[in-house]
């Protein structure tokens, strides 16, 4: 895009009412269809546009103005409703305040109500059928002021315009552009107002704006053909050259490659082209670079070439670089540096080698070395390219002799196995040579597992089409073997692609041998492995050669650039294998032999496996809780999210604010809400039940019969956890650390929860959090009585007088130990202590005092303790026995204080007359028979005796209980 006079930037103020020769691309369309569908459904309409420097945002922002007033007609308006068109307030940032700045174009007082102002001018402009457009460009610089100056107060409006912005019914569009992401605006802020930055930026709907390298080169060809350039070089030339790029395989990019789309380029062939965009990309401000270059009379420019005989070739891309962009091409932050300084030296070279030819060597140069650095990956560039280029693009007309003595003078290099020609800085350590008497030395007879584990990066592979059919991400690894393995996958991985090298396998025995296998791996047989052997021995002949020339740096970089080619051809080499009828490995699965045509076909291969294997995986699409390891923010969401359905699972939507998102309750609605697990029961109470969700009733059924295997004897919690991590389950932990409590909540009173051997009265977050970090110390016991054991829990309530119960649960078991435990709690310390107590009442006591387990104390400790076994108690009489032997122990305990003051009492009678004496008389005639003893002259423990005598306590126990404990 671009004025009618070319400029290397817009500026949306001054630029507003001028001509727009705007060249619509793939992106802007999307840009435009996401803001106008946003609005058009009255949903957001608060955007912030983000692209790099030059990629074209201000010209966006003129353009959609004049479509949606309909001045152009650049993009598909779809907004022909109720607004005929846009009033637009245009806003270019400075380093100052955003607020005044807002209201001063606006015409806004700050200290009136900014948007109750806005509001009715909105609305008075909705009824003639206009809508409000505010454009912010370069809302960085607000921003950086905000950061620095006032940043509460700042996005404290930003947040309040946004907000209004998007209220439904208003006709009104807000839109900023940014030159980077939001939050780097933020990074000298405090976490408290990052935290709030993060939330105003949610307030904006993030566009992306950065062009692809290919709508660059398509943004090129527009302008270029709309230039009508002449063309005076023959077709046939023209194709000549274009084959050769194709055949070399340098054009580096994906899109765009014909041979019309190449002429539309002239005067630059489509390698110079594409080559000028990736560096406009990388180097400069992609499309204001791309129209300095077609547009601006610069030194150097393509203006120079309006004949129509030459091209505009990759050197001249080269040299245009080089005066445009020296300070930055040279700079140590550019990653490409040291290829630039290479082409540099290779070019100083050359000039003391060439006299006459210099000019033409140098083009070689140039062309050589540009490409290396900004061409595509596996490039051909041999000698009959670059013949074919340097004579119709470089005007060259025998290039072959300037080849050969850039290549003799080791100026250039040409790398066999990579089939390309560098620049190079020379050697005398001859590299070929060395290879080849290497050759002799490298042994044939090796592993090939062993060489590969080494040098080939097996890649983990996703099983993309599950993820998005049930939301739970399923990952693959290589696993290479003599033999096929037979294991299942562990922890994170979901499944095996095992690749099987030997010469002696019994492929049908083995094809037979995985019938039935019920194990998600996917075995491959390379059976002709001969051209990946060829790639190893290749790679052990580098390192032979590496180690004769430890001192030549030179030699060291060019076998380090051959050895890393050499692996990255191998692991090309090694997946290409898979594919195709010729492929080099035979696959199968199931007793089945199978084929792949492409990576789609092998990755629904695996789609079907896990379909197979982990069949009831529920359908959970939420990734914030459906992987394996959950981050810090949501493992806060899931404690927030169990203390609510602790605290208000009886309350619709677990009282979560209607209008706001945290991501407790994004899981929630994922989970429980959509699933039906949190459900309203018939008497309209809300509470956690049995999902409707039909992919989740077997992980439901699953979970309950756990419980029911805990009714014979406790399982651990650890036990659970993997039952859900196996098949046909295998879910990610994360999605198992919100499943489990979340079930237990929901079932907590048909069990016992245990510590070890403690018992758990109450679930809270806390417990539930450390019991799912320490799985194996947690313990469950499902409640469900066999008839004496029922007999026997009701004759506890019997005695306690609480009402039977048919059906027991853990507030039952917890209702009926609870009074045991005040009793003995409430027990004085010498009743507690106290020996002088019978057999029966004495081991009562200690099984109430060392209770944790209310199964085990009721079932076992108490009957064992009053002389009684669970079988005895399946009797009627020895079951009235019991009751009759506990109402007796707990009666001798509660009386065991008591009956020592009557001891006490007894004592001090026969002391005092020798016959029984009764308070208080017994008190005062023990104070009249000491009143006479003097403190000072008896010894010190007879004078605590001597005082507790005296004391003036008139309550009988309490006397004697002080004088006695003297």
């Amino acid at each position: 895009m671009q004025t009618k006079y070319y400029s290397p930037s817009i500026n949306i103020l001054r630029d507003a009412n001028s001509h727009l020769d705007y060249i619509p691309t793939r992106n802007g369309e999307k840009a435009f269809q996401k803001i106008v569908s946003a609005f058009e459904e009255n949903g957001r309409k608060s955007f912030n546009i983000i692209g790099a420097y030059g990629t074209g945002k201000s010209a966006f922002i003129l353009a959609l103005e004049k479509v949606l007033n309909k001045k152009a007609d650049y993009f598909i308006n779809p907004l022909d409703g109720f607004i005929d068109s846009f009033e637009p307030v245009f806003i270019v940032g400075s380093y100052s305040s955003f607020k005044e700045e807002f209201c001063d174009t606006l015409g806004i007082k700050t200290n009136e109500n900014i948007f109750e102002k806005l509001k009715s001018v909105t609305e008075k402009k909705k009824k003639a059928r206009i809508g409000q457009l505010i454009v912010v460009d370069e809302f960085g610089k607000f921003l950086e002021y905000a950061a620095k100056e006032s940043p509460e107060e700042e996005l404290y409006f930003i947040q309040q315009l946004a907000e209004f912005v998007n209220t439904p019914d208003l006709p009104i569009l807000f839109i900023t552009t940014l030159h980077q992401p939001f939050e780097d605006y933020a990074l000298t802020l405090s976490k408290t107002q990052k935290n709030e930055w993060d939330k105003v930026k949610g307030r904006l709907t993030e566009v992306s704006f950065n062009e692809p390298v290919e709508q660059l080169l398509f943004l090129a060809s527009e302008r270029i053909s709309a230039k009508r350039y002449p063309c005076h070089i023959p077709i046939r030339k023209q194709k000549q050259l274009f084959d050769a790029i194709k055949k070399a395989d340098v054009f580096p990019m994906r899109d765009y490659f014909s041979f019309e789309f190449a002429q539309k380029l002239f005067p630059l062939d489509i390698l110079s082209a594409s080559v000028a965009t990736v560096a406009f990309q990388r180097y400069g401000q992609n499309e204001r670079s791309l129209f300095s270059l077609l547009e601006s009379e610069d030194y150097l420019g393509i203006n120079d070439f309006k004949n129509g005989k030459e091209y505009y070739n990759v050197a001249c891309i080269y040299d245009y670089l080089k005066y445009n962009f020296h300070s930055l091409l040279n700079s140590r932050y550019n990653q490409d540096s040291a290829h630039w300084k290479s082409i540099d030296e290779a070019l100083q070279r050359a000039e003391t080698i060439f006299e006459k030819d210099f000019v033409d060597a140098a083009k070689l140069i140039k062309t050589i070395g540009l490409i290396s650095v900004l061409g595509r990956q596996g490039q051909k560039v041999t000698k009959s390219f670059l013949t074919t280029y340097a004579s119709v693009a470089l005007n060259i007309t025998d290039a072959t002799p300037l080849i050969d003595l850039l290549e003799s003078k080791q100026i250039i290099r040409f790398r066999e196995y990579s089939q390309r020609y560098v620049l190079f800085k020379g050697t005398d350590f001859d590299i070929n040579l060395e290879l080849e008497l290497a050759e002799g030395q490298v042994t044939k007879d090796f592993s090939i597992i062993t060489q590969l584990k080494q040098h080939f990066n097996f890649p983990i592979i996703p099983a993309k089409r599950i993820y998005f059919d049930k939301g739970t991400p399923r990952y693959f690894i290589y696993e290479i073997s003599e033999s096929p393995i037979q294991k299942m996958p562990e922890e994170q991985i979901d499944g095996y692609i095992n690749l099987i090298f030997t010469d002696y396998l019994d492929f049908e025995k083995s094809l037979n041998g995985t019938k039935n296998n019920e194990k998600p791996i996917l075995y491959g047989w390379f059976y002709d492995v001969n051209a990946i052997k060829d790639s190893l021995v290749e790679i052990e002949k580098i390192k032979i050669v590496k180690g004769k020339c430890l001192d030549d740096t030179i030699a060291l970089a060019e076998l380090d650039t051959y050895l890393n080619d050499t692996t990255d051809r191998l692991n090309d080499l090694f997946l290409e294998s898979f594919y195709g009828e010729d492929a080099d490995v035979k696959w199968f699965y199931n007793g089945e032999q199978i084929t792949f045509k492409n990576n789609r076909d092998l990755n629904s291969t695996l789609l079907e496996i896990c379909n197979e294997i982990y069949f009831q995986t529920p359908v959970l699409r939420n990734e914030l809780m459906n992987r394996e390891r959950l981050s810090g923010a949501i493992s806060a969401a899931k404690k927030n999210l169990i203390e609510r359905l602790i605290q208000s699972v009886e309350i619709e939507n677990l009282a979560f604010e209607e209008n706001r998102f945290p991501p407790d309750k994004t899981i929630y609605l994922a989970l429980l809400k959509e699933t039906g697990i949190h459900q309203q029961n018939s008497n309209n109470v809300w509470e956690l039940g049995k999902p409707t969700e039909k992919s989740f009733l077997p992980i439901w059924n699953a979970s309950e019969t756990f419980l029911d295997d805990c009714i014979s004897a406790p399982r651990k919690l650890s036990e659970f956890i993997e039952i859900l991590k196996s098949k046909p389950f295998k879910l990610k932990h994360g999605f198992i650390e919100f499943w489990i409590p979340v079930f237990l909540i929901a079932k907590q009173k048909q069990f016992a929860f245990y510590e070890q051997d403690t018992f758990i009265p109450a679930l809270t977050k806390d417990t539930l959090e450390v019991a799912m970090k320490q799985p194996q110390k947690y313990f469950i016991s499902t409640f469900q009585l066999d008839e004496t054991r029922l007999n026997i829990f009701n004759r506890y309530r019997y005695f306690l007088n609480q009402i039977e119960e048919n059906a027991p649960n853990s507030d039952s078991f917890i209702q009926t130990i609870k009074p045991f435990l005040v009793f003995y709690n409430r027990l004085l310390p010498y009743a507690q202590q106290t020996k002088n107590l019978s057999k029966e009442a004495l081991r009562l006591k200690e099984a109430i005092s060392l209770a944790t387990n209310p199964e085990k104390v009721f079932f076992e400790d108490i009957p064992r303790a009053l002389g009684f076994t669970i079988n005895d108690l399946k009797q009627d009489e020895k079951l009235e026995e019991f009751s009759i032997s506990l109402q007796n122990a707990t009666r001798e305990i509660s009386a065991a204080f008591p009956n020592l003051v009557n001891r006490i009492e007894k004592s001090i009678g026969k002391t005092i007359r020798e016959e029984k004496v009764d308070f208080p008389e017994n008190k005062l005639l023990l104070q009249q028979r000491f009143k006479n003893l003097r403190n000072e002259k008896i010894d010190p423990k007879l004078r605590i005796l001597a005082q507790r005598i005296n004391t003036p306590l008139d309550g009988r126990q309490a006397w004697i209980s002080s004088a006695a404990s003297a």
